[in-house]
């Protein structure tokens, strides 16, 4: 057993400086196994580092092959570090005693992909991929397909201040070796989140997941689907009920990996639903696992920044220092090497605008709008993008962009595409009716969203429909006053019940804007005229925030509103109107 062969190998170590102790390699080896099949790898990384001091008079060949046993398993416990220096001892030694070139790249691609999936960054396993694929040359077998899975392929979308490249997927040639030749975790290995997969593919991959038996390949399968079910599908109960399936078979397997994972996407599902006690404890445990990925993880990123954006429904976080973040990434040429390009620059305009930092996020909307006209429906979190920038269009009541975004929306609701997680497409397209003055589909829409919203059980989205509808009716042409005071007022009591106290601080600063009094011209709201007033006393738009005891973001939003309901486009035309008006004089 496996404490039999620990305790002759740790007897052998300890007796190291007399003759024969070399005998306790074979007995270090078979622990090490046994702790690998009971997913123990620190307990094998402490195995091998003995069957490796104990091999200093061992052949070439043996001590290659306990280097190479050292880096996957260090790679395996997350020594990423560790794994990539013991990564290259290993292969001088493989070269040194002549090793098989078949075996040589064996060891590449097990060592790369152990380092890949825990978070290394591309320059420590790139090389093992590379130095592989010059050994192969041109046999195109499944060890080649198990390299080119490592490599996938991008296409970029735009190289000019935002670095966007688009997913082209894996090399078809490796993809069907790896199917027709591989084993499960091969299989596995073809399946990639970034790929567009129907609701019927995802199930289908769902059920792989549960009748697959080898970890990597169940763990990859989980992962895929339910990143589909979250960004491609917007079925977050479902995603939630899975994350459990998911989480359990991480913990059985020891991954890190599967069981960070899952606890950032619970996180965010829970606050997607509006758990936020539940997201926050969720978070809390995603934090402890993730600390221990490569810094190259994605997760990194997912669990401190975009989880924490979402939190910002319920709660007030540091708009500022995630703008600086996503837009110091989206303008990183390096992000173009990645087809994480349109995330962060999806994640840069939104932030920038909860910043309070308008003219940024006007500047990189007019960057992303384009690019998203330019890519295909099915490109990974395209419809985020969709979401994003309408939110931004929607928010700076941007009406030349109204058109294209309610274009935007409306080609993937005609493809049946759902909306990113946070926002629906119907919202969207209901938004963009309203700036443009189209009340009879912004109804329409609005109460398409409302229904999106509740079927999927995203209460705070449901409460934001009701609260958009409310301000949309209080926008250009005057709607109904009673029917906006009464989303208003159902807006306010969702907000309390579920603590969103940053949109409970909308409802408020707006509540009485649908009882404008008729003696204002161009339906301006009481609160606009206090604004206007304050514009004409010389006020900059801190100022007026500072007056109103509002964030800076409402008061440009104010300010915004103003200048679209009276049709000026600066603070000189807004006075004069002001004076042509008598609204100074009161």
């Amino acid at each position: 057993g496996n404490h039999a062969a620990a305790e002759l190998g740790f007897q052998y170590f300890a007796s190291a400086a007399l003759p024969g102790s070399e005998r306790g390699i074979g007995h270090c080896l078979v622990a090490a196994e046994l702790a690998a099949t009971q997913y123990a790898y620190d307990q094998q990384v402490t195995l091998l580092h003995m069957a490796r001091d104990l091999a200093h008079s061992a052949t070439l060949p043996q001590r290659a092959d306990i280097a190479c046993r050292q880096a996957i398993a260090e790679a395996s416990a997350l020594r990423l570090t560790d794994a990539w220096h013991t990564g290259e001892h290993a292969l001088a030694l493989l070269n040194q005693s002549g090793a098989a070139p078949q075996d040589v790249v064996a060891f590449c691609v097990a060592l790369a992909y152990a380092l890949k999936d825990g978070g290394a960054p591309p320059r420590e396993w790139s090389p093992f991929v590379d130095h592989g694929l010059v050994l192969i040359g041109n046999e195109r077998d499944l060890s080649w397909a198990r390299l080119m899975l490592l490599k996938g392929r991008v296409e970029v979308v735009s190289s000019q201040e935002l670095y966007i490249s688009r997913w082209a997927g894996h090399e078809a040639l490796a993809v069907a070796l790896a199917r027709a030749h591989g084993d499960e975790g091969d299989h596995a290995r073809t399946l990639e989140p970034l790929d567009w997969r129907t609701p019927e593919q995802t199930a289908a991959v769902i059920d792989l997941a549960r009748r697959w038996q080898r970890p990597v390949a169940v763990l990859r399968a989980h992962d895929v689907a339910i990143r589909d079910l979250i960004f491609r599908q917007g079925a977050i109960p479902a995603a939630k009920e899975h994350l459990a399936e998911f989480l359990r078979a991480g913990e059985r397997f020891g991954s890190i990996p599967a069981q960070a994972e899952a606890m950032v996407q619970l996180a965010l599902c829970e606050a997607l639903l509006g758990n936020w006690e539940a997201a926050e404890r969720a978070r809390l445990q995603a934090d402890h696992l993730v600390a221990r990925l490569g810094s190259s993880h994605r997760l990194h990123v997912l669990a401190a920044l975009t989880i924490e954006f979402v939190m910002g429904d319920h709660r007030a976080v540091d708009w500022s220092h995630l703008a600086q973040h996503f837009t110091r990434v989206a303008t990183d040429p390096q992000t173009g090497l990645s087809a994480m390009g349109l995330t962060a620059a999806n994640s840069a305009v939104f932030t920038q605008l909860r910043a309070g930092n308008l003219a940024e996020a006007r500047r990189l909307l007019a960057l992303l709008t384009p690019v998203l006209e330019r890519l295909p429906l099915t490109t990974y979190l395209f419809n985020g993008g969709v979401d994003r920038g309408g939110t931004v269009v929607w928010e700076l009541r941007a009406v030349d962009d109204a058109p294209r975004y309610r274009a935007l929306a409306m080609r993937l609701l005609e493809a049946d595409i759902a909306g990113s997680p946070y926002r629906s497409n119907a919202l969207t397209v209901a938004r963009m009716a309203a700036l443009r003055g189209d009340l009879a589909e912004a109804t329409a829409y609005f109460a398409h969203a409302r229904r999106a919203a509740e079927e999927a059980g995203q209460r705070p989205l449901r409460a934001i429909v009701d609260y958009d509808e409310a301000l949309a009716l209080t926008i250009g042409k005057p709607g109904d006053a009673a029917r906006a005071g009464a989303l208003f007022d159902s807006a306010l009591a969702q907000f309390r019940a579920l603590r969103m106290q940053p949109w409970e601080q909308r409802v408020l600063s707006h509540i009485g804007m649908t009882a404008a009094a008729p003696d204002f011209p161009h339906s301006l709201t009481p609160r606009e005229v206090e604004v206007l007033r304050l514009i004409a006393q010389g006020a900059t738009n801190r100022e007026v925030a500072a007056q109103l005891a509002v964030s800076l973001a409402t008061a440009e939003r104010h300010v915004a509103n103003i200048y679209n309901k009276i049709g000026t486009r600066n603070r000189a035309e807004a006075v004069a109107f002001a004076h042509q008006h008598g609204l100074l004089l009161s």
